[in-house]
């Protein structure tokens, strides 16, 4: 159990005390117990230091998803410093604007074999196999001003805006869940998110505080039904995120087999709308579970909202939920910024504790999404996210007030990849639209009016937006048009180009 005092590594102190045996990490046949964790942290956080890293620096972690990337993030926190999640996908383009935007100068990978694109940068590299247990502590002290992590924003531009989320915004945020999703020490936490999505926090500090198991989930895996059954049946996985898109194979294959998960305890959701039909599903599938849908912006630390859904649910849309303890909830007027009552739609601002320090060195970015409010002496983040007030004050989302879509469960620019697009020779126009396949995984459809006597070549687009895009940004799909369609107000038709991608057989597809 979290202790009120207790800081981020004290989570993992105080449980390598008092169960040094248990079992930390399990990633196939590497396990690690919670001395072993402790220790092996200390050890390269003291390396860290002697290299020259100092408290406050952004130290970078270059590992996919697996035990030596639990290890590096309570090593750079020991370090005192703050660690920075780099995507092993990421074209050098991205992963050299992310490393500058916040001035990394050390990044973890694994062993010497892993430094991929790494290469090119001038980085110091510090390799997390070399680290040896120790029984000293910590190479530095921290407080709730210390900043943690850093996680970024739509990368879709070029220039992907750092989050910065510091010790106390976790301490907040982890006071504020157990309220409404009990852990336990007998948990094994099914790691499904990137290791680069905030959300994967929520595995991470959970498990270390309880005395729980994190597993990492192959990524290979998690689109494949059959596989991701099997892994959580014969892992003995009872906790697992999972956002709607990546859960609805599983359902399906499910039901159509009776096939049941009864270990599972919990199932966490979130990030993208859970059709009804899909929730008729969980139950049967998941016959011992509890099921919590969360909402938040990584600017309000991992999720800030919970709705567990009761027992006897009927399937319905489903609100955001309670605002977390600490967390305050206001719905505005985008326009005149008038605090909105029942019956209403409006944008999300949020205000409390778990709110971040700001983008790193972006200060006329970070003041145009806070403002203070006068009333209750708060700042308030605005989320640009629509919400309509319920008869019973319950809030239920309705899309955005600018570009940005949630694909997948990753966040996206729209407009960021259109203005990619039109860098290219060929292109004198693009617009992308969201697709909704019957696969229900979410794709992107880029269409694309060309420059005169241009050809039009799917599989170039793609290529260009492959180099300067992250791979969660790269449209699945392109077609041409010799001229957009509009409403009759004269907007941009959206709804017709995405009937056109469903309904023209000559778009090409990744395979």
């Amino acid at each position: 159990m979290i202790q009120d005092s207790s800081n981020v590594i004290e989570w993992l102190t105080n449980t390598a005390t008092r169960a040094p045996e248990g079992i930390a990490i399990s990633d196939g046949d590497t396990q690690y117990c919670y001395r072993e964790y402790d220790q092996l942290t200390n050890g390269a956080a003291h390396d860290l230091v002697r290299e020259g890293v100092n408290p406050g620096d952004r130290v970078g972690i270059f590992i996919g998803k697996c035990a030596a990337y639990y290890l590096a993030v309570y090593a750079i926190l020991k370090a005192g410093a703050c660690y920075v999640p780099l995507s092993l996908d990421d074209p050098p383009e991205i992963l050299k604007a992310k490393i500058n935007s916040v001035g990394i100068t050390t990044v973890i990978i694994p062993d010497a074999s892993g430094h991929g694109n790494l290469s090119t940068l001038s980085v110091s590299l510090y390799e997390m196999q070399s680290a040896t247990a120790t029984a000293r502590g910590p190479a530095c002290r921290r407080s709730g001003r210390s900043k943690a992590y850093v996680c970024y924003t739509s990368g879709s531009t070029g220039t992907p805006k750092p989050v910065v989320i510091n010790d106390g915004a976790l301490q907040s945020f982890f006071d504020g869940i157990r309220e409404h999703i009990p852990t336990s020490s007998t948990d094994r936490f099914a790691n499904t998110a990137p290791s680069y999505f905030d959300i994967a926090n929520y595995d991470i500090f959970s498990a270390v505080i309880e005395g729980a198991t994190i597993i990492p989930v192959p990524p290979h895996i998690q689109w494949l039904p059959q596989s991701l059954f099997h892994y959580l049946q014969t892992q003995s996985l009872n906790r697992v995120i999972i956002p709607p898109n990546q859960m609805a194979p599983l359902l399906e294959m499910c039901s159509q087999s009776g096939q049941q998960l009864p270990l599972v305890r919990h199932v966490i959701f979130g990030g993208e709308v859970m059709p009804n039909d899909l929730q008729r599903l969980l139950a049967p599938v998941f016959p011992n579970a509890q099921f919590h849908h969360v909402y938040g912006p990584s600017e309000a630390t991992i999720f800030c909202s919970c709705f567990t859904l009761p027992n006897c649910h009927d399937a319905s849309e489903l609100p955001l939920g309670q605002a977390l303890k600490g967390t305050e909830f206001s719905v505005r007027d985008p326009s005149t910024g008038a605090v909105l009552k029942a019956g209403n739609t409006g944008e999300l601002c949020i205000a409390g504790a778990q709110l971040f320090d700001g983008y790193w060195m972006l200060p006329d970015a970070t003041q145009a999404v806070l403002f203070h409010d006068v009333a209750s002496d708060m700042i308030f983040y605005r989320t640009g996210d629509l919400v309509e007030i319920g008869a019973e004050n319950d809030l239920y989302f309705r899309g955005r007030l600018d570009s940005m879509k949630k694909v997948n469960g990753v966040r996206i620019d729209l407009n960021g990849i259109e203005g990619c697009l039109e860098k290219h020779n060929n292109v004198a126009q693009a617009v992308v639209v969201m697709i909704r396949q019957e696969s229900r995984m979410d794709a992107l459809g880029a269409a694309v009016r060309l420059n005169d006597g241009a050809d039009f070549d799917p599989e170039n687009l793609r290529s260009f937006c492959k180099t300067h895009l992250s791979p969660s940004h790269v449209p699945r799909k392109f077609l041409q048009f010799s001229s957009f369609p509009t409403t009759a107000t004269g907007k941009m038709d959206n709804k017709s180009i995405q009937a056109a991608f469903l309904d023209r057989a000559n778009s090409a597809t990744n395979p």
